[in-house]
């Protein structure tokens, strides 16, 4: 027993001595084991992240503007005199052209750009942060001036729709789920075709008459059923549907992204499906369950509206592709 208490006792001083030392500052010690470096110096703790990333889309291109720290600051925010990167990439061919130069900071969500090339020729990027915490371009304002002296117009971001009224209709499955009534095709947003392994990244907002829980949005496309044109139905994507366990009223910025898992068979026929789960039956073991706000949908329920959304916009903020 003393010999373990002893044990203890020499741990804790080597834990007191290492940490004594992790707290020293060493004044010099060039690089940590660079090429040349000669070993045992140590990154300043004052150096924490040092840049910045803000992305959108138009659609067809992604705009992705990095600030980085030019003088080494702790808890790192834009200041002027700042480096940027705007790297526009084509969606479709991963094809990029570049913007580079210095920013000059009007406050935290807007940043004017002064390319390298072009110093008089500046343009300015505004950005915002959604309820969700993420933190995207909501403008850019003034023609683009890139690397190579040519010049890009100011493009629209995060291209959106808008629906006055939208209504959840109740419908009877093995899983009941009140659905959207109206068609949104994912083309009135982009003219981007998904594919397995994109992941895209959407904006909604709206009104309702009262919270929903475990609302989600997926993606389908339209399927033959034989040779007859006229004969099809839509066919899930297998998207990683995103559920927003709580819909508050009203709802403001709320993002999500979906991953495609299976290539739609008809891209450009790609719609939303928007719902409301009310009740799931249990798999196996597992008994059925209701939501805290939602009821099993009887026979006659089948058609009812079960939640009327106003003023429902969504928006395509970003797009990756593999």
């Amino acid at each position: 027993m003393k010999n373990k208490i002893k044990l203890l006792g020499i741990i804790a001083i080597i834990a007191l001595i290492g940490l004594s030392f992790a707290g020293c500052d060493t004044g010099g010690g060039g690089d940590s084991g660079g090429a040349g470096g000669g070993g045992g110096g140590s990154v300043p703790s004052t150096v924490t992240a040092d840049k910045k990333v803000y992305e959108s889309t138009d659609g067809t291109n992604i705009y992705k503007l990095e600030i980085s720290d030019a003088t080494a600051r702790a808890a790192y925010s834009p200041a002027n005199g700042d480096n940027y990167i705007l790297t526009i990439t084509v969606i479709a061919t991963k094809k990029s052209t570049t913007s580079k130069g210095t920013v000059t900071v009007n406050n935290e969500t807007s940043f004017v750009l002064s390319p390298s090339n072009k110093p008089a020729a500046t343009f300015t990027v505004n950005v915002t942060t959604t309820t969700s915490g993420s933190v995207i371009i909501s403008s850019i304002t003034g023609s683009i001036i890139l690397t190579d002296n040519s010049t890009m117009a100011q493009p629209t971001l995060n291209p959106s729709k808008k629906y006055n009224t939208f209504s959840l209709k109740a419908e009877k499955f093995d899983n009941i789920q009140a659905w959207s009534n109206d068609d949104i095709s994912l083309s009135e947003l982009t003219d981007f075709e998904p594919q397995k392994g994109d992941k895209l990244e959407f904006m909604i907002s709206g009104e309702m008459d009262e919270p929903l829980e475990w609302f989600s949005v997926g993606l389908s496309s339209r399927q033959p059923i034989d040779d007859n044109p006229e004969h099809y139905n839509y066919r899930w994507l297998g998207g990683k549907e995103t559920y927003i366990e709580k819909l508050d009223a009203p709802f403001t910025n709320n993002t999500f992204v979906i991953e495609i898992l299976d290539n739609p068979i008809a891209p450009k026929t790609v719609k939303f499906g928007i719902r409301n789960i009310l009740w799931q039956k249990g798999d196996g073991d597992n008994s059925d369950w209701v939501h805290e706000t939602g009821s099993v949908v009887s026979d006659s329920e089948v058609g009812a509206v079960k939640a009327t959304i106003r003023n429902f916009e969504i928006s395509l903020i970003g797009i990756t592709r593999k």
